[in-house]
């Protein structure tokens, strides 16, 4: 995919599948892409487990208790909207492109855009 924004409201795929697709943009695939939510089904009811599924064998580096990064996003057509992301885990891509990876239950997002200090 070549696209900027990309949400997927249910899907089969697991942790292990999207860990495959995060250690691709890591190597520098969808350049493109600014913001990434999705929802899925987990083999495992707890979310900790699921983010480090999503996290296997990537360095990372896990957010500060209490620190949070606002960032905006924009999805489609819709209006911008500020979103502020506590607990997740910061990643880099080669290039030196920072996000942020979040999981709640199996849900995970990938932001990459523009963070807002606040």
């Amino acid at each position: 995919m070549n696209t900027s924004e990309i949400q997927i409201v249910k899907t089969r795929m697991t942790g292990k599948d999207f860990n495959r697709f995060l250690k691709h943009w890591i190597a520098g695939s969808n350049p493109r892409l600014k913001y990434l939510s999705v929802g899925g089904q987990s083999k495992t009811d707890d979310g900790e487990q699921f983010a480090m599924e999503l996290l296997h064998g990537i360095n990372y580096r896990k957010m500060a208790d209490g620190e949070k990064m606002t960032c905006v996003i924009c999805m489609g057509t819709s209006e911008e909207r500020m979103e502020t992301v506590s607990g997740g885990s910061y990643i880099r891509r080669k290039d030196g492109t920072k996000a942020i990876v979040y999981s709640e239950d199996i849900w995970f997002q990938l932001i990459l855009q523009e963070f807002v200090n606040i």
